[in-house]
């Protein structure tokens, strides 16, 4: 008995289905074989990012799923909470998005994004202030022994 693969068909909508063999139907989208990695972009230019993590007895697991727009991620979903239906779901919501419900999200996400980078700029420039500190002290340690051994070159003549 052979083992049976999952793969997202695109039909009138996309859907879960099952196949045997090396090769899955022609009009597979995503499959749990193509190795860590699976990607695949809509017309409405949403692209999907699926990375399987695989075990030593050919068992995997999803890792996470990305939905991204003008390479903005819309939607991430963590491994708990997601299969090869929600997956399928997931497509059929976003492929039935308009350009203008696209940008809105794309909106959204940016603004999510946002404060994140103003904390790590934050942060950047505090850690820049302080190695900027220590090489002040550091040209200082510098001038001063250059002034020693000149002192210490005085001494012995």
């Amino acid at each position: 008995m052979s083992i049976l693969k999952k793969c997202i068909l695109k039909n009138e909508i996309f859907e879960v289905d099952y196949f045997e063999g090396e090769h899955p139907p022609k009009n597979t989208v995503l499959t749990d074989v193509q190795g860590n990695l699976n990607i695949y972009q809509l017309t409405n230019g949403v692209e999907i990012e699926i990375v399987f993590e695989w075990f030593q007895n050919s068992s995997y697991k999803i890792n996470f799923c990305l939905f991204k727009h003008s390479n903005i991620v819309i939607k991430e979903i963590e491994e708990r909470k997601i299969n090869f239906q929600s997956i399928a779901n997931l497509i059929n919501k976003y492929n039935s998005y308009t350009e203008a419900e696209l940008k809105d999200l794309v909106k959204l996400a940016e603004q999510k994004i946002k404060p994140q980078l103003q904390v790590e700029i934050e942060e950047l420039n505090a850690e820049k202030d302080a190695l900027e500190s220590k090489i002040h002290t550091y040209k200082q340690i510098d001038k001063k022994y250059e002034e020693i051994k000149k002192l210490l070159s005085e001494l012995e003549e």
